[in-house]
């Protein structure tokens, strides 16, 4: 994952490699402004998470706190020292997992904070999803002054007798 300032990249391994996103099977996905890029890091890492076969204690574990983190965030319970926990989990999962997987599992991770620390910090330390995607870190309020047909007044609630 990489920012639309890299989008001129070129598509062939070492390039992309060099970006800090991996280059799969070929494919390629596009995102715009609504897109939560936490919330596409917790997706990846939660596939990751499932496929891990349990052998490295850093890639069974690491990868189900780093899971639990970003959910936090995501729901608003985000705290001070989160991104660098995160990244601390990431490198010792890269450095001590045995396979393939366990290696290349915290990058979504990284590369949304890499490129994307903003939006971190918005829903750590501003309780904001700027693409409006997380649910509990929206809120709601209601203009009366352009819905003035709509009852949400005070005055117009009135408890049951």
């Amino acid at each position: 994952m990489y920012p639309e300032y890299l989008a001129d990249t070129i598509v062939d391994y070492d390039s992309v490699n060099a970006t800090g996103a991996i280059m799969g099977s070929g494919g390629m996905v596009i995102m715009d402004e609504t897109t939560c890029m936490i919330d596409v890091a917790k997706f990846f890492l939660d596939f990751t998470q499932k496929e891990s076969c349990g052998k490295c204690t850093f890639c069974r574990i690491g990868t189900k706190r780093m899971l639990e983190i970003l959910i936090r965030i995501t729901e608003g319970e985000g705290r001070d020292g989160d991104i660098e926990l995160l990244e601390e989990l990431a490198y010792q999962i890269k450095d001590t997992s045995l396979c393939g997987l366990g290696q290349t599992a915290p990058n979504p991770v990284l590369t949304t904070i890499r490129y994307f620390r903003d939006e971190y910090e918005a829903h750590i330390y501003h309780k904001k999803c700027p693409a409006k995607v997380c649910k509990k870190l929206l809120t709601y309020e209601v203009d009366e002054k352009n819905a003035p047909d709509v009852p949400f007044a005070p005055e117009t609630v009135r408890p049951k007798p």
